[in-house]
């Protein structure tokens, strides 16, 4: 019985280490699975920042394009109203011009008539 208790002790004795040996790995496991828990939560952290991130990018890209089509739109009114002024304009000098040849045409007609020529 004493050899078998001394049998039953050896083993013990080798499973002390073999326990001891799968207590460190245990341990090591655990502190790996902390560290991966704490890098998800930091993922986790940066891609909810980036969410937020895009959101307000995006918000502020559709203000940049409004502000472009208001831009657009102005350019075009401007080149627009550039053009109708053009036009006045060109009217009243043509105006003139008809006024001013008008005229000078009556002048003329008006000295033959009058008897500046002899």
């Amino acid at each position: 019985m004493e050899k078998r208790i001394e049998q039953v002790e050896l083993g013990l004795a080798s499973m002390k280490n073999e326990f001891v040996r799968l207590s460190g790995e245990a341990i090591a496991a655990d502190k790996r699975l902390k560290v991966l828990e704490e890098s998800v939560r930091r993922h986790e952290e940066s891609i909810a920042q980036l969410k937020e991130m895009t959101i307000k990018m995006e918000s502020g890209f559709g203000e940049i394009k409004a502000m472009l089509g208001n831009l657009d739109t102005k350019i075009f009114s401007l080149l627009r109203d550039t053009r109708k002024d053009s036009l006045s304009e060109r009217k009243f000098w043509m105006d003139l011009l008809k006024w001013v040849l008008a005229g000078t045409i009556f002048a003329i007609i008006g000295y033959i008539f009058v008897g500046g020529v002899k």
